[in-house]
């Protein structure tokens, strides 16, 4: 039974999820905000800065994405 339970636990890994964010918890001088990657796996997160920095009417809350209209969209989306 040690071998079944060696087995059954081995199979119950767990991916890490990514989600893109608006860190609204970090207000820049200038009324910005960073966008930030959470990274979580097996219930420890962490953050990831993208050196990206907009305003929250920028920001489209649903698709979690810059807005399309935003004045200088390319030049605040780096690849």
């Amino acid at each position: 039974t040690s071998q079944l339970n060696f087995l059954y636990h081995k199979r119950k890994t767990t991916m890490a999820s990514i989600k893109i964010l608006l860190d609204t918890r970090r207000a820049k001088s200038d009324g910005t905000y960073p966008i930030i990657y959470r990274i979580t796996h097996n219930s420890k997160s962490f953050s990831i800065n993208t050196r990206v920095s907009i305003k929250k009417s920028e920001w489209n809350v649903k698709n979690k994405s810059i807005k399309m209209g935003v004045a200088c969209y390319s030049d605040k989306v780096s690849v």
